[in-house]
Order: C-alpha cells, then structure tokens, then sequence
C-alpha cells in the first residue's frame, strides 16, 4: 500500500504545510546543529530542515488516510443496512481500525486489503455524492498539529542518531523534552 500516491500531497498542501511547520523544523535543525557541534557531520541546518519537512508531508499523507477512512466509517453508519452481513463486516473492519495502534501480540494491521474491502463497500453503499474524498485537503487542526510534532520529534532523535558517534548518553541530548516540544 503506498498511501503517497492514494493520499498524495498536493502542491498547496505542500505550502500550508510548509508555512505550518517550517519555523519548528528549522528551530529542530538548529538545535541538532548546536547538541552536534563536536561531531563530524558534513550537513547544513536546511538539509535537516528539508529532511524534517519531508517527515511532515509523509505524516500528512497517512494523516489523509486515517481521517479518509474515518469518515468512511461514518458514513458506513448511515447507509449500510443493520442486521445484514455487510453491517457485520462494517462492525469487524471498524474494531480492526481501533486495535490498530496496540502494540504486541493483540496488535492487528489495516492494510491495504482491509482499505479496498472498506472501498468496495461504501461504493456499494454509500451515495456518491455523500462518498468521502481520497483527494480531499488535508485538514491542519490540532489533532494534526500534535501528531506532525510527534514525526518531527521522532524524525530529529533519528538524525541525532545518525550524526553522533556516541550512543546512549549523547542521543538523549539531541532533542527537546518530548513534554515542552509536542505541547509548544
């Protein structure tokens, strides 16, 4: 499943993304810089930049699928029949989904298959004009606003990681507190 192409970024998403998030990237960069100053690395703080950005256009993509497929879900609600198969199916793709951030032998995968299964079932369904927009635009709200935090603090500990020589004391200094960086 490749949600870059189904959930593609377009070129104003792009540049809403960008004006969202390009201070905090570059702060990030920068701060990798000034905790990595003693390593030999050969980058610049707008190469970090541009690798934390690509970071948040990946997160966008996925972010476009979780709220297309939630929205799906509603309106699998409204026009699948109760009691039929198909609002069993419904049923059992929709706890698929809430199990899917578990971790563990519990955890369950929503992959590609259960999304053409979910697809085939709304366009069985659900009224065209009422049907969910793969390309619909990426909706920057708060939810969005914390999860693209959570890629960037993750994304800046994986090139803190790349960049230093020393293990474990060294990469917990790369980044900020998790705390004060998600909620800023």
């Amino acid at each position: 499943m490749n949600a870059f192409k189904s959930f593609s970024i377009t070129s104003h998403e792009y540049e809403l993304l960008e004006d969202e998030f390009s201070q905090l990237c570059y702060f990030v960069s920068w701060q990798l810089m000034q905790n990595n100053s003693k390593n030999n690395h050969q980058h610049e703080i707008e190469d970090f930049k541009q690798e934390l950005l690509m970071a948040v256009i990946r997160a966008g993509s996925y972010y476009k699928r979780q709220t297309w497929i939630e929205s799906v879900f509603v309106k699998l609600d409204q026009f699948v029949p109760k009691e039929t198969i198909w609002s069993e199916i419904n049923k059992s793709l929709q706890y698929l989904w809430s199990k899917k951030t578990q971790h563990g032998a519990y955890k369950r995968k929503f992959g590609e298959e259960q999304e053409d299964i979910l697809e085939m079932i709304a366009g069985k369904f659900v009224p065209e004009i009422e049907m969910p927009s793969k390309n619909a635009q990426i909706i920057i709200n708060n939810k969005f606003k914390i999860y693209a935090k959570r890629i960037i603090w993750n994304a800046s500990r994986f090139i803190g990681k790349k960049i230093t020589k020393e293990k474990t004391i060294r990469v917990g200094q790369v980044s900020l507190s998790e705390h004060d960086f998600l909620f800023y």
